[in-house]
């Protein structure tokens, strides 16, 4: 049980350190009509895959995450 514990914590953790990459709110605001979606889980898997972080995308690395309606 303690095992699920630290598991959640480094979660947690993990996802904190990943969100401090973005300016305060800028995830949070919804997009206006035809402006895209950001994929946020996958944008998070990327930048663990080449530890960086979401501010050090190029244009082009973080337009794989848009996705448009």
């Amino acid at each position: 049980m303690s095992t699920d514990k630290n598991e959640e914590e480094k979660l947690r953790e993990a996802l904190e350190r990943f969100e401090e990459g973005f300016p305060d709110a800028f995830h949070a605001i919804p997009p206006e009509p035809r402006e895209p979606r950001i994929m946020v889980y996958k944008l998070y898997q990327y930048c663990r895959k080449h530890s960086k972080r979401p501010d050090q995308l190029t244009d082009k690395e973080k337009e794989q995450f848009y996705h448009y309606d």
